[in-house]
């Protein structure tokens, strides 16, 4: 399939060599066993290179390389397989049972020496749950398991210069040079759930609350995440709730947000190759 980018870079006078592909595949399949019960199962593959090949242009400054410095290439890879269970408990409950198992990988070389490449293989399950023991309530609850594995090796050195190295010759005061080199492979489980009631108290006025958790085996951490929301609808009086007169909603909510640094998204572009804790947000909504 073809991109927007290559189209604006069609448009584009460039001497730049610019080789973007794209590809994916996705099919499902489905079965039903009983009348309460479905199958699926579905497989999505995604793949995205890239190849940007500047020209040579003079050098700006005494000792500064052209040429491949500036390139760019860059291979994405995306494999996941999972499977569905769809059970219906009763006239009030119905189950979901997930299994699943994922490829994906990335190789990228950014000029000279720049590299970055991830490669990650995970698997696991998870089971969601949702019910209404009264018109009133419904109660919703899941559980995720999942391992995974991964493999990081990034390279890139940056060069800061003084306001004046574009007029002057750069000297040892006005030249800096940092390299960030990473070569880690982690790996581990970890779990998380959820549950929450969708509570509508009366006609103009409904609930939410919840509560999240995570735990990460290769972080010994265990965080949890509540939140709680309410909305009420006000109703103009009698002689102005005719039809096309707007019905105003109030929302208002609060929630507290955790968010671990995980095997799939380590930000080794910063240097950083440990799980420390994760970042928070408190989170206040009205509207």
């Amino acid at each position: 399939r073809r991109g927007y980018i290559d189209l604006l870079m069609s448009l584009i006078e460039s001497e730049e060599q610019f080789e973007p592909r794209y590809a994916d595949l996705y099919t499902k399949v489905t079965h039903d066993l009983t009348s309460k019960d479905k199958l699926s199962v579905d497989i999505l593959y995604a793949l995205d290179s890239n190849k940007i090949d500047k020209s040579p242009r003079p050098p700006l400054i005494k000792g500064e390389e052209n040429g491949e410095e500036n390139d760019l290439k860059s291979e994405y890879s995306n494999g996941i397989l999972w499977g569905r269970w769809h059970h219906l408990v009763g006239e009030k409950a119905f189950s979901d049972l997930y299994l699943f198992v994922g490829d994906a990988g990335q190789e990228k070389r950014d000029g000279i020496d720049g590299i970055d490449d991830r490669d990650f293989t995970y698997f696991g399950g998870k089971g969601e749950l949702n019910y209404k023991p009264l018109s009133s309530h419904t109660v919703k609850a899941g559980v995720k398991w999942q391992w995974a594995t991964a493999d990081y090796r990034y390279k890139e050195k940056s060069t800061f210069r003084g306001a004046e190295f574009r007029k002057t010759e750069p000297g040892p005061s006005q030249e800096r040079e940092e390299e960030i080199a990473v070569d880690v492979s982690p790996s581990g489980w970890d779990t998380r759930g959820y549950l929450q009631d969708e509570w509508q108290i009366a006609a103009p006025l409904a609930a939410n609350f919840g509560l999240r958790y995570i735990y990460q085996h290769y972080n010994q951490r265990f965080e949890f995440s509540p939140r709680a929301a309410v909305a009420l609808r006000l109703i103009p009086p009698a002689p102005f709730n005719k039809e096309g007169v707007p019905n105003f909603l109030v929302r208002a909510a609060w929630g507290l947000y955790h968010q671990p640094i995980e095997i799939l998204n380590l930000p080794v572009e910063d240097g950083i190759t440990e799980f420390g804790k994760p970042e928070k947000a408190t989170h206040y909504i009205l509207g």
